[in-house]
């Protein structure tokens, strides 16, 4: 117990400190890269922190498993992400904006309206597709793959060619420079490998602690990857997002989830569509319409109002997933 304790409070520390580094380095990658602010958290950070949400399922899937649960780990990996985004990482937010209202001066959250209105619409309109897609034949299914890979492309697109651009001077110095007002883009380019490495491995270790965790509680191969997995490989987005949002700059904070949201519902899905059947059962149903609601919820209150209120996100993020989480609870018998 005192062993796995240590390795979890250890992987926690490695994750939050490597975070912290990547936050400083993405920030100024966007700057020597020139692209706009939505840009760094819609893009940059999100491609840096999905890449380990967007493996699993790839693996799993392709690669395949002992007794046939390539497929079930697969497709509850591609449900589950958005489902934590959505919803735990959300509701961090709202909660962050809430611990940091002295020091900000609000509890509110004024992210530019303009990039999570843009991720959410995709999501919304991907992930519809995404879900409907099991009740349609396989052989119309298909075609989607393509699609959404063509629009990905096309958001990125987007992305890098509209915005506001990033002001360097408000910036912390890079922390592989102290000394240096303007980093050269090597010593940038190492810091982000570096505290990458420290998100990967950190992360590696916590999976590994909650996938003991769950092989102790006997849970269900779907189960685990839907609803456990992902609440530890999502912990990269979450502790960047704590950290931009104490530090005021809340388009980088929630263009970090908006963005990785938009990634988990058009390319991490094209291998569970290309490869699998994509049959869905009510278990993996109800978290994709919870996810669903969340992101439209959120859409329209940031298109109405222009900001985010701390307790809204909280309040409705916490609801759903706990709402969720009783229902697997009353469903699985647990």
């Amino acid at each position: 117990m005192v062993l796995h304790a240590t390795v979890v409070l250890g992987s926690l520390i490695l994750i939050l400190a490597s975070s912290a580094f990547f936050t400083n380095a993405i920030e100024w990658l966007g700057i020597r890269l020139g692209v706009k602010e939505g840009a760094v958290g819609s893009l940059l950070a999100a491609l840096g922190t999905a890449m380990p949400e967007i493996l699993i399922p790839l693996v799993a899937i392709l690669a395949g498993t002992r007794g046939g649960s390539g497929a079930a780990i697969g497709i509850g990996a591609i449900l589950g992400a958005p489902f934590m985004l959505s919803t735990a990482a959300l509701a961090m937010a709202g909660a962050s904006g809430l611990l940091f209202a002295r020091r900000r001066g609000t509890g509110r959250l004024y992210p530019d309206p303009r990039p999570i209105r843009r991720d959410l619409g995709f999501f919304l309109v991907a992930w519809t597709l995404v879900i409907g897609s099991t009740f349609i034949p396989r052989s119309m299914r298909l075609a989607l793959p393509p699609l959404l890979l063509a629009a990905y492309v096309g958001f990125v697109w987007v992305v890098l060619s509209r915005g506001r651009n990033m002001d360097w001077h408000q910036m912390s110095r890079l922390f592989f420079a102290r000394r240096t007002d303007l980093p050269p883009t090597g010593l940038i380019l190492l810091q982000l490998i570096v505290s990458f490495a420290g998100i990967t491995f950190g992360v590696r270790y916590f999976v590994t602690f909650i996938e003991s965790l769950a092989g102790f509680l006997r849970l269900p191969v779907l189960l685990f990857s839907l609803l456990v997995a992902p609440l530890a490989s999502e912990s990269p987005e979450l502790f960047n997002s704590v950290l931009w949002i104490g530090q005021k700059k809340d388009t980088l904070a929630l263009g970090n989830i908006t963005g990785a949201m938009v990634l988990q519902s058009s390319v991490a899905p094209i291998v569970g569509l290309a490869f699998t059947s994509w049959v869905l059962p009510p278990l993996a149903l109800a978290a994709a319409f919870l996810t669903l609601l969340t992101a439209g919820s959120v859409f329209l209150f940031v298109s109405r109002r222009g900001h985010l209120s701390g307790v809204f996100l909280l309040a409705l993020g916490g609801l759903f997933y706990l709402s969720y989480l009783g229902y697997v609870i009353k469903t699985s018998g647990y």
